[in-house]
């Protein structure tokens, strides 16, 4: 089955998801044995996923991966693969306070950083992504960097879990969880 797209299902995906694949205007999505039918529509030259059952969907699944793959033949049924963030393998998480605008210090609890120093892709959303700076000192990583500054100045109280990359995926996810003051 070729893939159609992959989005981490955010707030904002309630009004919709954009994928370049033409869809019909009514499809029906396959996610085990359920079955969901969700609207279509041409969107800036894209094709956008929405529609109420959509908005429901979305609500129940907010911060899971999304996998949409075509089906095969004529008026097949598309099928959605749908992992959780606790379903994915996490390298470690912090409650982010003052002192981690310099640097983060992280234990890598899946043993798949490198060593060295290196670049670490990250996105929460698929739509907005960082670049952080990443060296290892033994068994320690630490993430530095303007962009990282930048990244926690606004986000100072907020719980962040960094996750391991995914099969085929060459980035890594995370989940920022802000505090309800």
């Amino acid at each position: 089955m070729a893939e159609i797209g992959t989005v981490t299902l955010a707030t904002h995906h309630v009004a919709g998801w954009d994928v370049d694949t033409p869809l019909p205007n009514v499809f029906t999505v396959a996610v085990g044995s359920r079955r969901f039918r969700f609207r279509c529509r041409p969107h800036r030259g894209r094709y956008c996923i929405c529609g109420d059952e959509w908005r429901s969907f979305v609500g129940q699944n907010r911060g899971a991966v999304l996998t949409l793959y075509a089906g095969e033949g004529d008026n097949a049924t598309l099928r959605l693969e749908v992992r959780r963030a606790e379903e994915m393998e996490q390298i470690d998480a912090v409650n982010l306070v003052a002192n981690h605008v310099h640097r983060w210090r992280l234990r890598d609890g899946s043993g798949t950083l490198p060593d060295g120093r290196f670049v670490l892709t990250v996105t929460e959303d698929e739509n907005q992504w960082w670049r952080f700076e990443c060296r290892s000192e033994g068994d320690r990583h630490y993430i530095t960097g303007t962009e990282w500054s930048r990244f926690v100045q606004p986000r100072i109280d907020a719980r962040l879990t960094l996750y391991a990359q995914q099969d085929g995926e060459n980035f890594h996810r995370m989940k920022v969880t802000m505090r309800r003051n």
